[in-house]
């Protein structure tokens, strides 16, 4: 069932029909990282490893499952503090999206933004 909707998620039809990839719709770039990080929820923080990152969000190597629409503040390798929620979660994977806009996102991540 949780593959079925992932699925689905992943694989939208565009309005003429034919089934369109995520990584087709996406409109940030992307950068590969491994970097530790940690996500807070609530009073509660856990470990977790960004595999990927844009201005826009990241996508998370984390084994707990948390609900999409979970607010949750993501501290990346001790230097970023950003507000996200969680927008997909799959197994040992999770999608969050930033809540700061692009351009303060753009402005924490100074050099590394211009390959964003």
């Amino acid at each position: 069932m949780i593959e079925k909707r992932q699925e689905d998620w992943e694989n939208k039809k565009s309005d003429k029909g034919r089934i369109v990839r995520s990584e087709e719709r996406r409109t940030r770039r992307r950068q590969p990282v491994l970097w530790k990080s940690v996500i807070n929820v609530g009073t509660y923080s856990f470990d977790c490893v960004v595999f990927d990152v844009s201005l826009g969000g990241a996508k998370l190597k984390f084994d707990l499952p948390l609900k999409p629409g979970t607010l949750a503040n993501l501290v990346i390798k001790d230097q970023w503090s950003l507000p996200a929620t969680v927008v997909w979660q799959d197994e040992d994977r999770m999608g969050v999206k930033f809540d700061y806009d692009e351009s303060r996102v753009r402005v924490m991540f100074g050099p590394l933004a211009e390959r964003l």
